[in-house]
């Protein structure tokens, strides 16, 4: 794995404020980038409006796959007030959140959910949750794949289904598939190797209950290490950011300066 500068302590210590981790992992190949995953929860005038803000923000310094959706759609009006805000980072990508309920929502209904953000709002793309990965399932979501993708301002689909087979990603079309959505304390015994033959484009992690910047650190470098392409980190609830987000933000950042 190429290595980047080794960062002084006291170096750390003025961008962290951090004794003990650093950001000194790269992708094995330099054309990859490390983006974070938000999933955007919160409703877009929540705490002022400070957590869409501060999304959007960061979008301009690091690339940002944001998944938002309305739980009504008399909302509508607001989200697409909202929206530009996240649109004013030049590397944010919206996706659409649509849920599938462990495959046992009917595909027509899923559809029309897919078809309704697709012309109303926009957006670059749909995140799919809820994924059954069993083989039963494979025929119906590769049929929403497919539908969804049938929108020109569908460019990439994501599929949660955390603990999927390796060759789910593959047997779906799905672009992105999210293989691990989970507590902290579950990381290390997590079988990345399982993922190798992924390319970190296609590979996306959520690690939620890290109690610490030093442990966040420590994470985005495991990630890198095992080439995965798309991370979120938390804290806290999907409807708050971190309380470490600007830490977050610049761990990714450094992460995709390379030397």
């Amino acid at each position: 794995m190429k290595k980047a500068l080794i960062f002084t302590f006291a170096i750390i210590i003025l961008l962290f404020s951090c004794k003990k981790s650093s950001i000194t992992e790269h992708f094995a190949n330099p054309d990859d980038s490390l983006h974070l995953l938000v999933p955007l929860y919160s409703f877009p005038t929540d705490n002022g409006g400070q957590y869409w803000k501060s999304v959007g923000q960061a979008a301009n310094s690091v690339p940002i796959a944001i998944v938002w959706g309305l739980s009504d759609t008399s909302d509508q009006g607001i989200y697409k007030q909202w929206l530009p805000v996240l649109r004013q980072g030049k590397y944010a990508k919206l996706y659409a959140y649509v849920a599938t309920t462990d495959g046992q929502r009917p595909i027509d209904s899923v559809k029309a959910r897919v078809r309704y953000y697709a012309t109303n709002f926009d957006i670059d793309g749909i995140f799919f949750d809820e994924v059954n990965s069993s083989e039963s399932k494979i025929a119906y979501y590769k049929a929403l794949v497919q539908y969804a993708k049938s929108f020109e301002v569908v460019k990439k689909v994501i599929l949660n289904s955390s603990y999927c087979p390796a060759w789910f990603a593959d047997s779906t079309g799905a672009d992105i598939v999210l293989i691990f959505e989970n507590y902290a304390k579950y990381w290390d015994e997590f079988d990345k190797a399982e993922y190798s033959n992924l390319s970190p484009e296609r590979k996306a992690v959520i690690i939620s209950e890290v109690r610490t910047r030093s442990r966040m650190f420590d994470l985005i470098n495991d990630c890198v290490r095992n080439n995965i392409g798309y991370v979120y980190i938390t804290n806290t609830d999907y409807d708050k950011l971190p309380t470490y987000w600007d830490d977050l933000v610049q761990a990714v950042k450094l992460v995709n300066q390379r030397q």
